[in-house]
């Protein structure tokens, strides 16, 4: 790697962008930059990103109108000029004495490990046990072993990306598209990845249950998964097998019952979900596509006893029991 962008999306974020702007700037190896969009906050995050963009001459700071993150992402994809990027939270920050390591990546894709930052802890979380490059020949094969079975991690913030196969492709995010966003765009670029460094040093800060911090509940869950499962069923059609789509149709729908449950949403509306999911996807679960779901690392969710229930009743429209099951 030659050059690296790091793009922070700011709303609201006046209490983390200092810390986050000084982990990078505490390891600048005058290789970087850093493209700061203010996507329309209404506090003091433009004053603090001018003072900061001011002091660090890597930084270049933009303002737009509000139009959320993936809005934000977007306009700085038409801003950079790094070799490879890498998508930051702004109320999250990078580790220690990591960007020299970044600088000897020479894949499609690295994926990295990361620290889970809570008010009563710090766990490095091991997407990967090993260093190890991927060779990518099989999409299908990829998509099961890896996409399905969580082995990236959905975010984007602990993967590293080449910049000349998103503007090679035109790819962009879905501005649609409110939960999900980043595994969606994942996905669209993994489809021209020929190899992935996976890489066992945590080099991201992710920080839960902060004070004040900006990840919150969201009632419209079952929506967003519904919105994925779609893409995949559509889009990936040619990609994947039929057995793998229908095993990931499947996942999709216990995360969107599980999530669903999670944030508080009645048993009436998420049974009139399920439905419009069974309508749109016109999907019967098989028995072999249930067992292989059971025995993947998705199915302890809501429990492998209570899948396959939903699942028989589900196949068979029994949404009066579906929803004692849920």
């Amino acid at each position: 790697m030659k050059s690296l962008s790091i793009v922070i999306p700011v709303y609201n974020g006046e209490k983390f962008i200092e810390n986050c702007i000084n982990s990078i700037a505490n390891q600048d190896n005058g290789k970087i930059e850093v493209i700061m969009v203010n996507d329309g906050s209404k506090d003091n995050s433009a004053e603090i990103c001018l003072k900061m963009a001011k002091e660090y001459p890597f930084i270049k700071y933009f303002e737009k109108e509000n139009g959320g993150v993936s809005s934000a992402r977007n306009f700085a994809l038409d801003k950079i000029n790094g070799e490879y990027v890498w998508f930051v939270d702004v109320d999250d920050n990078i580790s220690a004495n990591v960007i020299e390591k970044i600088f000897e990546i020479e894949s499609d894709l690295a994926v990295f490990n990361y620290v889970r930052v809570t008010d009563n802890e710090e766990k490095v979380i091991n997407v990967t046990a090993s260093d190890y490059v991927y060779n990518l020949s099989s999409f299908d094969e990829f998509f099961n072993s890896y996409v399905f079975n969580y082995k990236l991690n959905n975010a984007l913030w602990n993967k590293v990306f080449k910049v000349s196969i998103i503007k090679e492709n035109d790819l962009t995010f879905d501005e649609t598209v409110k939960i999900g966003e980043d595994f969606m765009f994942g996905l669209s670029y993994y489809k021209f990845t020929r190899d992935i460094y996976f890489s066992t040093l945590p080099i991201y800060r992710y920080y839960i249950n902060q004070s004040g911090a900006m990840k919150s509940k969201n009632k419209d869950v079952f929506y967003y998964q519904t919105s994925v499962a779609e893409t995949v069923a559509n889009g990936y059609s040619d990609l994947i097998s039929s057995a793998v789509k229908d095993k990931f149709l499947l996942m999709q729908l216990i995360c969107a019952i599980g999530q669903s449950k999670a944030n508080g949403i009645s048993k009436e509306e998420i049974i009139n979900s399920i439905k419009q999911y069974k309508e749109k996807f016109n999907v019967t679960f098989s028995k072999k596509v249930v067992k292989a779901f059971l025995q993947s690392e998705n199915a302890g969710l809501l429990g492998k006893l209570r899948v396959k229930l939903i699942a028989n009743a589900f196949n068979k429209g029994r949404y009066s029991l579906l929803k004692k099951i849920i």
